[in-house]
C-alpha cells in the first residue's frame, strides 16, 4: 500500500496520450467514483510538501494505483520525455523465493547445455548468458513467460523422421520444471521403466534383458522370445489435453512446495505450446504409460 510519507511522484497521462508532471506530482487513483458520471476521484502530492490533495477527474486518464503486492525492479529501463524510469512488474506468484528461482534456474541451464554446448543455438544464448537466464527469471517470475517458436528438421538415422525442437531457452524451462517433478515421478514408476530415469537408462535396461533372457531360457537351454515394437507417430499424436489433466493430478496429490501453483502453470505451458524435450517428453510418457501399467496389473490381480 502506497504510503504518502514516501510517495514518489511519478506520471500522468491524459486521455488524448500524453504525458504531463512527469517527476513534480504524484496522483493515485481511489476505489471511489465521483457522482460526477465517467469521473473517480484520486489523491496527489507535489514533490516539495507533504500535503494530501483529493479531486476527481475523468477514468480515461491514465493516473498510479496502489500498490497490492511487492513489485520486481529486474526488467529493463524504460525511457518516458527524455527521463529514465525503472519499469515495474507485479509477482503473480508471492510465495516463489525469487533468489531460490535463480539459483534453480541456472542449474537448470548447466544440465541443459550437457553434450550442446557447441550447438549454434546454445552459443547464442550463452553469448549473453546472464541477460538471457535473469529475463527468463522475470518473464517466470512475474507469470510473463510464453513459449517461442520451435525449430524443425529431418534425420535420417535410424530411420527419416521430422524432427521439432524447441528454443534453447524454452529447453532450460523444461530443465528446470522436470527437475522440480522427477523426484515425485521416480516414487510412482514401476522398476522396469528405464527411459531418461537417473541411474537406469539405456545401458542398464539392456542389462536387464540379459538377466530376463537367461531366467526365462532357464540358462539358455530352452527358447525364449522378445517382443520388440515401436508406436509409429507416437509424440505426434499425444493427446495433450489428457496428457496434462494426468500431470495436473499428479501435481496437486504429490507435489508439496509453496511454489505448487507456479509449476502447474508452467507445466500447463510447456504441454500445449511447443515441442517438449526429449528426455522430460519421456518422462511425462511414462506417467501415462505407468498408468497403463498399472491398471493391467491391477486386472491381472482380480
Amino acid at each position: 500500500m502506497v504510503t504518502f510519507t514516501s510517495g514518489l511522484p511519478g506520471v500522468r497521462r491524459s486521455n488524448n496520450g500524453e504525458f504531463g508532471d512527469l517527476g513534480s506530482v504524484g496522483f493515485w487513483w481511489s476505489s471511489s467514483e465521483s457522482s460526477i458520471y465517467g469521473n473517480a476521484w484520486y489523491l496527489y502530492l507535489y514533490y516539495d510538501n507533504g500535503n494530501v490533495n483529493r479531486n476527481n477527474n475523468n477514468k480515461e486518464n491514465g493516473l498510479s494505483v496502489r500498490c497490492l503486492r511487492d513489485l520486481c525492479f529486474n526488467s529493463p529501463w524504460v525511457s518516458i520525455q527524455g527521463l529514465n524510469l525503472k519499469k515495474m512488474q507485479l509477482n503473480l506468484f508471492p510465495e516463489i523465493d525469487r533468489s531460490q528461482l535463480t539459483e534453480e534456474m541456472f542449474e537448470a541451464y548447466f544440465e541443459c547445455r550437457k553434450n550442446k554446448r557447441n550447438t549454434l543455438n546454445a552459443l547464442q544464448f550463452e553469448k549473453n548468458l546472464e541477460k538471457n537466464v535473469f529475463e527468463l527469471i522475470d518473464e517466470v517470475f512475474t507469470g510473463n513467460y510464453k513459449p517461442g517458436p520451435c525449430i524443425a528438421f529431418i534425420v535420417n538415422r535410424p530411420v527419416k523422421r521430422e524432427v521439432f525442437a524447441a528454443a534453447f531457452r524454452d529447453r532450460v524451462i523444461h530443465h528446470w520444471l522436470i527437475r522440480k517433478l522427477n523426484p515425485l515421478f521416480e516414487d510412482l514408476f514401476i522398476n522396469d521403466s528405464y527411459a531418461c530415469r537417473v541411474g537406469k537408462r539405456i545401458h542398464f535396461g539392456v542389462q536387464w534383458i540379459y538377466h530376463f533372457i537367461k531366467s526365462c531360457s532357464q540358462n539358455y537351454t530352452t527358447d525364449s522370445y522378445i517382443l520388440k515394437l515401436d508406436v509409429q507417430g507416437f509424440f505426434m499424436h499425444i493427446n495433450r489435453i489428457l496428457l496434462f489433466n494426468e500431470l495436473e493430478k499428479f501435481i496437486h496429490q504429490r507435489y508439496k512446495s509453496p511454489d505448487k501453483m507456479l509449476v502447474l502453470e508452467m507445466t500447463k505451458k510447456v504441454v500445449f505450446n511447443n515441442p517438449i524435450e526429449q528426455e522430460q517428453r519421456e518422462i511425462f510418457m511414462q506417467l501415462l504409460k505407468n498408468k497403463t501399467e498399472l491398471s493391467k496389473i491391477k486386472n491381472q490381480a482380480n
